[in-house]
């Protein structure tokens, strides 16, 4: 039998599942028999507790068969308490395993948690043949968790954009000629920070009329929609909902600026593939953000929940050559960093020595 690789993750829209298409996508499986089981999926209880089950069984087979290095993407709550469950059988049958954490809040998740819960997360990261983490602030905490725990830094990457994908037709139109479009890309929610977008949004719109925004994504639509309408920008926002593959490109490939003034964050893909297009980012200064912009230099960073502040630096990206400069000066830290030849290498390491 080949080397194999069993990646176990969710397969619901969101940052997991695009790094793990990513991996599909480049050379990280080249030579390896890779399988991919979903162990979540939207839906409702009853049908993520029978997809749950039967990813145990799938594991189970696979196990028998002899695959033995194993790859578990996971998040909090309820993702974290599946990996557990996961982790700790293939540990009994001395399957190799490697813990990817992606939970945005895993630092406050874990400070809040119960003394049961803590010594859970613990055991399990201390089970795990190695910990792999995005930022290295999250490693600092799985040291703090545990000393002895094995941690990897491996950032997230994303493939350059295919320049066809930016030919797109979604929402290429402007509201006006000359508007400055703002984009934000992610769940709509508070820990996204959307709530605070809006009401900044609208304080720039006081003095920049030319300006619109796009939210992409999916969650709380209606409360953010009618926020829209109480700060009076319903009409210079608009909601497209969820987007993946080219119409994802399109829309980044239209925007000026990528906005996502997060409260929690691992290290966002849609922040990585704004870069790799010369986009300005503006975001804040949480997970592995900071380590990949330096604020004022390639990308314009507040910390959460500073509104007065997020309106300074929309109005600063509202200006055509600042935002041109920090876009290109984005483009070429990605070039540096965060491409596949800079990190798929790295997985490919670690799996080598795994295997």
């Amino acid at each position: 039998m080949p080397h194999s690789i069993i990646t176990v993750s969710t397969q619901a829209p969101g940052g997991i599942r695009s790094v793990v298409e990513n991996y599909q996508q480049s050379d990280v499986f080249e030579g390896y028999e890779a399988h991919w089981l979903a162990a979540h999926r939207e839906g409702s209880v009853i049908y993520r507790c029978g997809l749950f089950l039967s990813c145990l069984v799938q594991l189970l087979w696979l196990r028998l068969r002899g695959h033995r290095l194993y790859h578990l993407h996971m998040a909090m709550k309820g993702s974290f308490y599946r990996k557990s469950i996961i982790l700790f059988l293939l540990k009994l049958s001395r399957a190799r395993v490697i813990l990817h954490l992606h939970g945005s809040e895993f630092d406050q998740y874990h400070e809040t948690a119960s003394t049961l819960v803590k010594w859970l997360m613990r055991r399990t990261l201390l089970a795990a043949d190695v910990v792999v983490v995005l930022s290295r602030r999250w490693q600092d905490t799985v040291a703090e968790i545990d000393s002895t725990i094995r941690s990897q830094l491996i950032y997230n990457y994303v493939e350059p954009v295919p320049e066809i994908a930016l030919s797109g037709s979604l929402l290429q139109h402007r509201n006006t000629p000359g508007t400055v479009r703002y984009v934000y890309m992610g769940e709509v929610g508070q820990r996204k920070g959307i709530y605070d977008l809006l009401p900044a949004f609208a304080e720039l719109c006081r003095v920049q009329d030319n300006v619109e925004l796009i939210v992409c994504g999916s969650g709380e639509i209606e409360a953010a929609s009618a926020l829209a309408r109480k700060c009076g920008v319903a009409d210079k926002v608009t909601f497209v909902g969820w987007i993946s593959g080219d119409d994802k490109y399109a829309m980044l490939g239209s925007a000026d600026v990528l906005v996502l003034p997060s409260y929690h964050e691992g290290l966002p893909m849609a922040i990585l593939e704004a870069m790799s297009l010369g986009k300005c980012v503006v975001s804040s200064t949480v997970g592995g953000i900071p380590e990949i912009i330096a604020s004022g230099e390639n990308g314009l960073l507040h910390r959460p929940g500073d509104v007065a502040t997020l309106v300074e630096l929309l109005g600063r990206a509202a200006d055509a050559e600042i935002r041109g400069e920090l876009g290109r000066q984005g483009r070429s830290s990605y070039y540096e960093r965060f491409t596949p030849n800079s990190i798929v290498p790295q997985i490919r390491k670690l799996y080598h020595e795994l295997a």
